[in-house]
């Protein structure tokens, strides 16, 4: 399937606000079957809220350098196609570079994870926490709330818990080219 001819399905069955996001805490855990009309929940989807599944995922993807760190890189993507566009573009540049299979790709719910699954053959992951809904009425929120808002608080959550676990994490947009494997200069200034 073509990113385009996936683009246009996810346009033709967006992700509304107020959907379910998949299978509640427990249910991403290691079903590796698909039931039809239900979210993949095995690798390489899953809710990374599920009993321990951020750091049995952050273990399946992190690179092991020679200095001991575990390196990850972590992005998100929101559903919409200039978001997958961009998104895709991203990891083709680090797929170059040899790091694909180290980045940890967090979409706004299982349905886009569907989607990219499709066309990116990777592992992505969702949150049940994301935020589906404007969390107050400001005139802030008002102005800017888009789906970028959904990722601020569980982003900033899954960065400290892989810090925390460990991790050597760089958190990236996705509209980041990448030239050159940032790892290399990062060790560099320790």
């Amino acid at each position: 399937m073509s990113l385009l001819t996936a683009l246009v399905a996810l346009a033709a069955d967006p992700v509304p606000p107020s959907s379910s996001s998949g299978p509640g805490p427990g249910g991403a855990s290691a079903q590796h079957h698909h039931n039809q009309g239900q979210p993949f929940t095995g690798w390489p989807l899953g809710d990374l809220e599920a009993p321990g599944a951020l750091l049995a995922a952050a273990a399946s993807l992190a690179r092991r350098a020679a200095n001991g760190d575990k390196e990850l890189i972590f992005m998100a993507t929101g559903s919409d196609a200039n978001s997958l566009s961009v998104t895709n573009n991203s990891l083709v540049t680090l797929a170059t570079l040899g790091l694909r299979r180290h980045v940890m790709l967090l979409a706004d719910g299982w349905q886009t994870c569907e989607v990219l699954r499709a066309v990116l053959y990777g592992p992505c992951f969702w949150s049940s926490r994301m935020l589906r809904r404007q969390p107050a009425d400001s005139i802030t929120l008002r102005k800017f709330w888009d789906f970028r808002f959904r990722f601020y608080y569980i982003k900033k959550k899954y960065m400290a818990l892989l810090v925390e676990g460990g991790y050597a994490v760089l958190q990236a947009d996705t509209d980041t080219v990448w030239m050159h494997d940032p790892f290399r200069m990062l060790r560099l200034m320790r």
